[in-house]
């Protein structure tokens, strides 16, 4: 197993993994920083806001995270 960012982008945003990475290694200990990022258009919530960690596990088992 290793660690996985899924990252949902606001409209009209852009940012690459790249510049995720590196700010992540100038705040996380090495280990800590994911191996891979995985964007998505927007994450499953339900109706109080919170992501549903389920379907969220279910997406990325789809996208070999």
């Amino acid at each position: 197993e290793y660690g996985c960012a899924v990252v949902s982008v606001k409209d009209g945003e852009e940012i690459t993994e790249e510049r995720i990475t590196a700010f992540l290694k100038q705040k996380l200990a090495k280990f800590k920083v994911p191996k891979k990022i995985v964007f998505v258009d927007q994450l499953p919530r339900n109706a109080a806001g919170k992501v549903l960690k389920n379907e969220l596990k279910e997406m990325l088992s789809k996208k070999i995270c």
